[in-house]
Protein backbone atom coordinates (compact mmCIF):
# COMPACT_ATOMS: atom_id res chain seq x y z
CA UNK A 1 0.00 0.00 0.00
CA UNK A 2 1.10 3.57 -0.37
CA UNK A 3 -0.64 6.90 -0.03
CA UNK A 4 -3.08 8.10 -2.74
CA UNK A 5 -1.23 10.62 -5.45
CA UNK A 6 2.42 9.27 -4.99
CA UNK A 7 2.14 7.73 -7.88
CA UNK A 8 0.03 7.42 -11.24
CA UNK A 9 -0.70 5.43 -14.54
CA UNK A 10 1.87 5.68 -17.43
CA UNK A 11 -0.03 7.29 -20.49
CA UNK A 12 0.47 4.28 -22.82
CA UNK A 13 -0.06 1.44 -20.24
CA UNK A 14 -2.75 1.95 -17.84
CA UNK A 15 -1.62 -1.69 -16.17
CA UNK A 16 1.49 0.03 -15.20
CA UNK A 17 2.22 3.43 -13.15
CA UNK A 18 5.02 5.78 -12.56
CA UNK A 19 5.94 8.51 -10.18
CA UNK A 20 3.64 10.96 -10.10
CA UNK A 21 5.98 14.01 -10.79
CA UNK A 22 4.40 17.52 -11.36
CA UNK A 23 5.70 20.06 -13.74
CA UNK A 24 5.39 22.50 -11.22
CA UNK A 25 7.58 20.72 -8.51
CA UNK A 26 7.58 18.31 -6.12
CA UNK A 27 4.49 16.49 -4.71
CA UNK A 28 3.25 17.75 -1.49
CA UNK A 29 4.01 14.28 0.63
CA UNK A 30 0.79 13.78 3.46
CA UNK A 31 1.24 14.79 6.93
CA UNK A 32 0.86 11.92 9.70
CA UNK A 33 -2.63 13.25 10.02
CA UNK A 34 -3.36 12.58 6.61
CA UNK A 35 -1.86 9.01 6.90
CA UNK A 36 -4.45 7.80 9.54
CA UNK A 37 -7.55 8.60 6.96
CA UNK A 38 -8.17 5.41 5.21
CA UNK A 39 -9.12 7.24 2.22
CA UNK A 40 -5.70 7.69 1.46
CA UNK A 41 -4.31 4.42 0.92
CA UNK A 42 -4.48 2.93 -2.29
CA UNK A 43 -3.05 -0.55 -3.51
CA UNK A 44 0.79 0.06 -5.20
CA UNK A 45 1.48 -3.82 -6.23
CA UNK A 46 -0.56 -5.57 -8.87
CA UNK A 47 -3.50 -8.13 -7.42
CA UNK A 48 -2.86 -11.45 -7.73
CA UNK A 49 -5.20 -13.41 -10.24
CA UNK A 50 -7.51 -16.54 -9.48
CA UNK A 51 -4.82 -18.43 -11.65
CA UNK A 52 -2.26 -17.66 -8.91
CA UNK A 53 -0.36 -15.58 -11.00
CA UNK A 54 0.06 -11.84 -11.71
CA UNK A 55 -0.19 -11.83 -15.18
CA UNK A 56 -2.70 -14.33 -17.32
CA UNK A 57 -0.51 -17.32 -18.85
CA UNK A 58 -0.89 -17.48 -22.48
CA UNK A 59 -3.61 -19.63 -23.92
CA UNK A 60 -2.89 -22.39 -25.80
CA UNK A 61 -3.79 -22.13 -29.60
CA UNK A 62 -6.68 -24.77 -30.46
CA UNK A 63 -5.63 -26.71 -33.35
CA UNK A 64 -7.43 -25.86 -36.87
CA UNK A 65 -8.85 -23.02 -35.33
CA UNK A 66 -9.06 -19.64 -37.40
CA UNK A 67 -9.30 -17.69 -34.42
CA UNK A 68 -8.57 -14.09 -34.68
CA UNK A 69 -4.97 -12.99 -32.69
CA UNK A 70 -5.78 -12.17 -29.63
CA UNK A 71 -9.36 -13.28 -29.02
CA UNK A 72 -7.81 -16.16 -26.94
CA UNK A 73 -6.30 -13.86 -24.40
CA UNK A 74 -9.18 -11.22 -24.49
CA UNK A 75 -10.89 -14.42 -23.04
CA UNK A 76 -8.63 -15.54 -20.90
CA UNK A 77 -8.79 -12.05 -19.31
CA UNK A 78 -12.31 -11.69 -19.06
CA UNK A 79 -12.55 -15.24 -17.31
CA UNK A 80 -10.04 -13.54 -14.66
CA UNK A 81 -9.76 -9.87 -14.93
CA UNK A 82 -7.26 -7.80 -13.03
CA UNK A 83 -8.08 -5.75 -10.06
CA UNK A 84 -7.07 -1.88 -10.71
CA UNK A 85 -3.88 -1.06 -9.74
CA UNK A 86 -3.81 2.36 -7.60
CA UNK A 87 -7.39 1.02 -6.32
CA UNK A 88 -8.09 2.39 -3.21
CA UNK A 89 -8.31 -0.21 -0.26
CA UNK A 90 -11.74 1.13 1.25
CA UNK A 91 -12.55 -0.58 -1.77
CA UNK A 92 -11.85 -4.34 -1.18
CA UNK A 93 -14.04 -6.76 -0.18
CA UNK A 94 -14.99 -7.20 3.54
CA UNK A 95 -13.89 -10.17 5.09
CA UNK A 96 -15.76 -13.01 6.23
CA UNK A 97 -18.13 -11.59 9.31
CA UNK A 98 -18.87 -8.82 7.08
CA UNK A 99 -15.36 -6.75 9.02
CA UNK A 100 -13.53 -4.16 6.79
CA UNK A 101 -10.37 -6.07 4.82
CA UNK A 102 -8.13 -2.93 6.11
CA UNK A 103 -8.02 -1.05 9.54
CA UNK A 104 -5.37 1.52 10.40
CA UNK A 105 -3.84 1.98 13.74
CA UNK A 106 -1.62 4.70 15.00
CA UNK A 107 0.13 5.38 17.99
CA UNK A 108 1.86 8.33 19.48
CA UNK A 109 -0.04 10.57 17.25
CA UNK A 110 1.21 14.14 18.87
CA UNK A 111 -0.77 17.01 17.72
Amino acid sequence: MVPKGLYRFQEENDREIEDNTPEEGEIVKPTVQQMNDINNWVHYTPSILKQGRLKHKEPKAEEGGDEEEGAAMKREIAKDPWEPRLKPIVKDNKTIGGMPAWILRSYNLNE
